[in-house]
């Protein structure tokens, strides 16, 4: 799987969280529906991602990262 497919998938779950008449419980949903489609890694690697935001997101006020060629997956804030 490359880059651009991965990230495609990306998009697509991590806009469905932000959807107010779907969010995190769709999203496990849809996730497992790429499990083939992502690979055993990209899929743990999704799967993290999704977990980090869920769980911290608040706390660090995070935003999803664009694939701009960064190498990361959220910007936010650690402290003042």
């Amino acid at each position: 799987m490359n880059a651009e497919v991965f990230n495609r998938i990306r998009r697509i779950l991590f806009s469905t969280v932000h959807d107010q008449r779907r969010g995190f419980t769709a999203v496990y949903d849809y996730r497992e529906g790429y499990r083939n489609k992502l690979g055993p890694a990209s899929y743990s690697g999704i799967k993290a991602e999704i977990a980090f935001y869920q769980q911290c997101g608040q706390e660090f006020s995070l935003t999803i990262a664009g694939d701009m060629g960064e190498h990361a997956g959220f910007a936010g804030k650690f402290g003042s």
